[in-house]
């Protein structure tokens, strides 16, 4: 469903079409959004990139859409090269890496400092950092009509523009309820990007 097609549905549902309501459909695609992001973590939402490094640079910048990290790795040569070792990057908190500073550590650490990806050691020049990351769901108004989650997931947006609705109605009890019904949509959709990932039947050693 487009932008169109759920703001209409979520005012029928919600059985409100009043001009208040009606103005305030943008605020609440932004919070269903902000919630959206906050909870969904599914491979419609990996991305990956790759960043040249630089000697002694220790930040990196991290991509605007960034909402959150699957891997990050270190290639001592370029993208996909041939012969280019991947190391990966263990997470640490930023007070861990400032530890580590006055330390000779061996391995890679990588922290998120102020959308930035802080490194120790510094890596040298001639080499990628590779980022899998999720991207946050693009937004959704009357100029960007849809994305994938409006299209395969319409009833998270929904339910999700209802509880907001209802909330600034003051129907806090019918508020509740779509709230309710949105986490169970989220946390299906999650289940069934866990499944589709990694069921099948285990590979088994059959004697020849």
């Amino acid at each position: 469903m487009d932008y169109t097609e759920i703001v209409n549905a979520a005012k029928m549902y919600a059985d409100r079409n009043d001009i208040e309501v009606t103005q305030s459909m943008d605020i609440f695609i932004i919070m269903a959004e902000a919630r959206i992001n906050r909870k969904l973590k599914t491979y419609e939402q990996t991305h990956r990139i790759f960043t040249a490094t630089k000697d002694k640079q220790e930040f990196y910048s991290l991509p605007e859409d960034y909402n959150g990290m699957r891997a990050i790795q270190f290639n001592t040569g370029l993208v996909d090269e041939q012969g280019s070792k991947a190391i990966p990057l263990e997470y640490v908190t930023p007070e861990t890496i400032a530890e580590y500073q006055s330390m000779n550590k061996s391995n890679y650490y990588y922290s998120v400092v102020a959308q930035q990806i802080q490194v120790h050691p510094t890596l040298p020049s001639g080499g990628t950092l590779e980022l899998l990351f999720y991207r946050k769901v693009p937004s959704l108004n009357s100029q960007s009509k849809s994305n994938w989650c409006s299209e395969n997931n319409p009833d998270i947006y929904i339910s999700g523009l209802c509880a907001e609705i209802e909330l600034f109605v003051k129907n806090y009890e019918a508020s509740q309820l779509w709230d309710q019904r949105m986490s169970r949509a989220i946390k299906e959709l999650s289940d069934n990007d866990y499944d589709n990932r990694w069921a099948g039947n285990p590979l088994q050693m059959r004697a020849e």
